[in-house]
């Protein structure tokens, strides 16, 4: 097992970003670029071999829980040196990475940040450089330095580090994501109401209905349901919260889906007679833990189908406690579920469930701000 280089990350701060200080007052600029998009500052002959490799296989992989076979995000190789690596500063993603004697800008820049003894650790293969640092020249943006002895144990560097990486994007990616759907224009007097209905609200974007508000039985569960839509001519997203007072841990994955599918058939009818949303269980899926308002999640990703109709799409879920910490009020589990449609093919399918998800992470007990 390598040691990680701790004293990088101070010296890359020094390296890359010293100007930081001269704006500090001020504030950073926001930054831009497409929300998927991954800026990587390497030499062409690194990203070709297995370096690349590693990146696409942790940051690029076809997801199986989306129909389109879409990967988390996409990635652009920047020449270093040259001026648009040098506007991937202003990006949301980006990741400078060389193997430490590699003759470019970058070998060169991560060699300047590491001393004498550093170097001949690297060098070793007793160390490895993998440095996360969040808003380094603009708001909203992860920068990750990579170093290692070789190409071979760079790549194994990114692939150790992968899962951290993803972590990293994500979370900017759906904070930029909330900022574009909501930035517009928010529903707060709906999110008011869903406070009041359920002791729980996310933001709602401008356009979204209720179609459902109302108390019902799932799964043995009585609690209550609201669900909100978008509808357009060609795509929906469509979601739902579910609440159930009085439940003080989080149910295990098989009651969280068969209240999901519970829920689903009474609610999310299609225009067949007799069909009706479900989870599809012989399709791929997973699992994981995240956290969203400071409380433990758990989330589940895969597809839905209609049935007796040929409709489907991928679905977020996801399952929390939320304790008000109030007398009078007991814990109660929030369960949030989003799905889309998006049967053309030349859509961002990834980018429409970033939206539910985005959404999802907005859940708190706190009421909605005053407009005006």
């Amino acid at each position: 097992m390598t040691r990680l280089l701790s004293a990088l990350a101070a010296a890359l701060l020094l390296v890359a970003g010293c100007d930081r200080l001269d704006r500090a007052i001020t504030g950073l600029p926001p930054a831009v670029g497409p929300v998927p998009d991954v800026m990587v500052v390497m030499d062409s002959t690194t990203f070709a071999g297995v370096v690349g490799d590693a990146l696409r296989e942790e940051l690029a992989s076809p997801i199986p829980t989306l129909p389109s076979r879409q990967g988390p995000f996409k990635l652009n190789r920047l020449e270093p040196g040259t001026r648009l690596a040098n506007r991937a500063r202003g990006m949301r993603h980006v990741i400078y990475a060389a193997p430490v004697d590699e003759d470019s800008p970058v070998g060169d820049m991560l060699r300047r940040s590491l001393s004498p003894e550093q170097i001949a650790a690297v060098r070793a293969g007793t160390a490895e450089g993998a440095v996360f640092r969040s808003d380094l020249w603009v708001n909203g943006q992860t920068v990750v330095f990579l170093t290692a002895a070789s190409d071979t144990a760079l790549a194994a560097t990114i692939l150790r580090h992968g899962p951290e990486m993803r972590r990293a994007f994500n979370r900017v990616a759906r904070q930029a994501t909330a900022a574009d759907i909501f930035g517009r224009h928010r529903q707060t007097d709906l999110e008011a109401r869903m406070l009041d209905a359920l002791g729980v609200r996310v933001h709602v974007q401008y356009d979204f209905v209720v179609t459902h508000d109302t108390t019902l039985t799932a799964d043995g569960r009585t609690g209550r349901v609201m669900r909100l839509r978008r509808v357009l001519t060609d795509t929906w997203r469509d979601y739902f919260l579910f609440v159930e007072d009085g439940v003080r841990e989080i149910p295990d994955s098989a009651s969280v889906a068969r209240l999901t599918d519970d829920v689903l058939r009474q609610i999310a009818l299609g225009t067949v007679e007799g069909s009706f949303v479900q989870t599809d269980p012989l399709r791929p899926a997973s699992q994981d833990t995240v956290t969203i308002g400071g409380r433990p999640a758990t989330e589940a990703r895969g597809l839905w189908y209609m049935t007796n109709d040929l409709m489907g799409g991928a679905y977020v879920r996801y399952a929390t406690i939320v304790d008000p910490g109030q007398p009078g009020q007991a814990p109660r589990l929030v369960l949030f579920y989003g799905m889309t449609f998006a049967p053309d093919r030349a859509l961002d399918k990834r980018e429409f469930l970033r939206q539910m998800e985005a959404t999802a992470f907005t859940l708190t007990t706190e009421p909605p701000p005053v407009e005006g």
